[in-house]
């Protein structure tokens, strides 16, 4: 009788406890599928930090920023190829980014004047400038880089006849 009073009176300890461990087991799930989508947000907002940040490049004017998993897309127009060059390069120093590719560039040709205009637009302004779309691809995540190396390291011991 004293052992059931005892059981009876643990059961709800015992339930709390075998909740909070279902629920600690649900955050971590949660956590772990969130990050691997937290990643390109990172990066893309790391990237237009350095691009707000960035020293005034003189005549590059950034069109359209569109953002995917593992890079970013960049259209933007540079008053010559050397200064869109310029830029590019300095975007590879950027947190992150691997490479910069340039996968259209174009001059603009110079538009027709109709007539004299008070008011200059962006397109009359960037007329007979360089117009091109620039692909920033990301790094390897390092934290899959750090484990697919720490597996690596077994193989390469054993190759060497060492024992890991």
């Amino acid at each position: 009788m004293a052992l059931e009073a005892s059981l009876h009176a643990s059961a709800a300890p015992i339930a709390e406890h075998a909740r909070l461990v279902r629920a600690e087991a649900e955050r971590r799930r949660a956590r772990d599928a969130a990050q691997p989508l937290a990643a390109p947000r990172e990066r893309f907002l790391a990237l237009l930090e350095a691009l707000a940040d960035a020293p005034p490049q003189r005549g590059v004017a950034l069109q359209r920023v569109s953002q995917r998993t593992n890079e970013v897309e960049l259209a933007a127009l540079a008053p010559d190829s050397q200064t869109a060059a310029y830029w590019l390069k300095w975007l590879e120093h950027v947190r992150g980014v691997e490479t910069v590719e340039v996968t259209e560039m174009k001059r603009r040709a110079g538009a027709p004047t109709r007539g004299k205009r008070s008011t200059s637009t962006l397109a009359d302004e960037c007329s007979g400038h360089y117009e091109f779309i620039a692909l920033v691809r990301y790094a390897a995540d390092p934290s899959r880089d750090a484990s697919a190396a720490s597996e690596k390291r077994p193989v390469l011991a054993a190759a060497h006849g060492r024992r890991p």
